[in-house]
């Protein structure tokens, strides 16, 4: 038990690391590249870079530090143990890449950066979120509110991008601010998908005079779970049974299959569920 859970740490931290050096390299090879702005601490460490020539790696590191801080006191030790490591790997990643590969450029498309940037950073923060962490400074207040008023952390983060975004107007042309909209869009969307991915799975209700047969066929042939749920018909008032089963995205078509050659007349319902908990899924 001890040994899963360490190794289970090991794998945490290690997937913060590569996450983090993601975000270094999306910036390094895409978004410095194409001129663009951004949010977060990268932004603001751009608007002195602009304004005063400061390194940004070193401003990165410096509000990093400031936010680790503020993660540390609202989210407890925990989640700064892992954020340490976050505040430390992506400004170091960042200075590596500006010394080792200091006139990078693998695309001078701005519309190509925007994508690219976008997807790098959805995918760092999106894998960050997922493992009680981020990639470090302004990813925190949205975490912070997500605890302790239930906005979601993606809402957040929109809204803390918004500003650093709408600041760095007096340093940006107009076209820079719209792929600066764009830039955010896209990885909003892309940490959306990645707080849900792995979790996704589809719910089948079932009313049939057959529900011994195909609860039955559910049990032995899928391997899925079913609840039985008490029903009565709306139109003749008949008591009845309505199955309710939840299984991976991928059975569905084969379960609805053998349904219908059990009873062609089966009444039934497919919902997608965004997350699943509870035994059978979270818990072995």
């Amino acid at each position: 038990m001890k040994n899963d859970i360490f190794n289970n740490r090991i794998v945490r931290l290690l997937v913060i690391a590569i996450a983090n050096v993601i975000y270094a390299a999306t910036v390094h090879f895409f978004l410095v590249p194409g001129n663009l702005i951004t949010a977060g601490v990268t932004g603001l460490a751009l608007i002195a870079n602009h304004m005063t020539g400061f390194p940004l790696s070193v401003g990165v590191l410096i509000l990093n530090v400031a936010m680790l801080l503020l993660g540390w006191f609202f989210l407890g030790t925990e989640f700064a143990m892992t954020t340490i490591l976050a505040t430390f790997v992506y400004p170091v990643a960042l200075a590596f890449f500006e010394s080792m590969f200091p006139n990078a450029v693998i695309t001078d498309d701005i519309l190509l950066c925007t994508v690219f940037t976008g997807i790098g950073t959805g995918l760092a923060l999106g894998l960050s979120f997922r493992m009680g962490s981020s990639t470090g400074g302004l990813d925190i207040p949205p975490l912070i509110i997500d605890r302790y008023f239930h906005v979601p952390a993606s809402i957040g983060v929109n809204i803390t991008d918004t500003i650093v975004l709408l600041a760095q107007a007096f340093v940006a042309t107009r076209e820079q601010l719209l792929y600066g909209i764009i830039l955010i869009i896209i990885y909003t969307v892309i940490i959306d998908k990645l707080m849900i991915v792995g979790t996704m799975q589809a719910e089948i209700k079932i009313i049939s005079r057959k529900s011994d047969e195909i609860r039955q066929m559910l049990l032995d042939g899928t391997g899925c779970g079913v609840t039985i749920l008490s029903g009565k018909g709306g139109y003749h008032l008949l008591d009845s049974e309505v199955l309710l089963s939840v299984m991976p995205n991928r059975e569905v078509n084969r379960v609805i299959k053998k349904i219908q050659l059990i009873d062609p007349e089966a009444f039934l319902t497919v919902a997608r569920i965004n997350e699943v908990h509870g035994k059978g899924f979270t818990i072995s």
